[in-house]
């Protein structure tokens, strides 16, 4: 398989696995947001800090399955 190919396909894996699990707790912020009554102004910096985290977790895994491996030796 193709390094670029390869590089692409386990980056668009990351991606999805990454959004869902942060698609995931946003659900649940938004039950707990409706059950405990928090307000809006703290239901949003919740959902602001799932989602940068998310964007972070993203990029670590980006970095470490995806460019690291580009230089190792292709798999069987």
């Amino acid at each position: 398989m193709n390094t670029s190919l390869r590089i692409f396909t386990k980056a668009a894996l990351t991606f999805a696995a990454v959004g869902f699990v942060t698609y995931l707790f946003i659900i649940i912020a938004g039950f707990f947001g409706c059950c405990a009554g928090i307000t809006d102004y703290l239901f949003n910096k919740i959902i602001l800090i799932l989602v940068v985290a998310g964007g972070v977790t993203f990029g670590i895994c980006l970095y470490n399955h995806c460019y690291l491996s580009a230089g190792r030796s292709p798999e069987p």
